[in-house]
């Protein structure tokens, strides 16, 4: 079970893993905050992904 300020690796498949914060949590959702920026062209390809973005 991830709690806000836990430091986690996500694994986003086209790059390599990414180190973030768990900023916020709902249910079995939560919000990251990465310790890097991600490239725009990552950021495009998830929301057009995912159908939205957040």
């Amino acid at each position: 079970m991830l709690n806000v300020g836990d430091v986690i690796k996500v694994s986003l498949g086209l790059v390599d893993s990414l180190h973030a914060t768990v900023k916020w949590k709902k249910d079995e959702m939560v919000g990251v905050e990465f310790h890097t920026a991600l490239d725009l062209a990552i950021v495009d390809y998830f929301a057009a992904y995912c159908g939205m973005v957040a």
